[in-house]
C-alpha cells in the first residue's frame, strides 16, 4: 500500500499518540493425535491474520480493540496426514488520542499488531508443544520491512510480513 505524503504524516501522528493498554489470551485450542511426530517427518503450516474488532470499536474513549490470530497445523509430510493442530487469538486493547478515523486505525492494525502479538503468540506455541511432549518447534522471528511478491503459497507457510 503506497501512502501519500499527507496520509503518512497523519498516520505517523496517530501512531506516536497510540498505546498498548491490555493483551490477553481470547482463545485456544489444541488437537493432537497419539503419535509423537518426528520433526524430520512432519510438515509445518502457517496461518496468521489479524483484524479490527469493529464491534468494541470506542471513540469516545479513544479505545480500540484488534485480534490477533495463529493456527499451526502440523502434518506426515509423505501423506499429508494431520497429526496436530495448535490455534490462538489473543485480544490487544490500545488507546490513542484520536481513533475517529477507522481506516488509519485499520492502517495501524495491519501494519502494528503482527508486531505486538507475534512474541506471545511464539511463546503460546511453543510451550504448548513442550506440554503435548511434542519436539520443539519455534516460529521463526517477525520480520518487517521491504515486502516482494508472494505467491498465496508462500504466504501460507511464512511468518507474517508487511505487505
Amino acid at each position: 500500500m503506497t501512502l501519500s505524503e499527507e496520509q503518512r504524516q497523519k498516520y505517523n501522528k496517530f501512531v506516536s499518540g497510540v498505546s498498548l493498554t491490555s493483551i490477553r489470551l481470547g482463545s485456544c485450542s489444541v488437537e493432537s493425535e497419539p503419535i509423537r511426530p518426528s520433526p524430520s517427518k512432519t510438515k509445518v503450516e502457517l496461518e496468521f491474520e489479524t483484524s479490527l474488532t469493529e464491534a468494541t470499536f470506542q471513540t469516545d474513549a479513544g479505545e480500540f480493540d484488534a485480534v490477533a490470530q495463529i493456527a499451526v497445523k502440523f502434518s506426515v509430510r509423505e501423506t499429508g496426514d494431520p497429526v496436530g493442530t495448535i490455534r490462538a487469538s489473543y485480544r490487544l486493547t490500545y488507546t490513542g488520542q484520536d481513533s475517529s478515523d477507522l481506516d488509519t486505525v485499520r492502517l495501524f492494525v495491519k501494519q502494528n499488531v503482527p508486531v505486538n502479538a507475534w512474541p506471545y503468540l511464539r511463546e503460546f506455541v511453543h510451550t504448548t508443544m513442550q506440554r503435548m511432549d511434542w519436539p520443539p518447534f519455534i516460529l521463526p522471528p517477525m520480520r518487517r520491512g521491504p515486502t516482494k511478491k508472494k505467491t498465496a503459497a508462500s504466504k501460507k507457510a511464512a511468518a507474517p510480513t508487511s505487505d
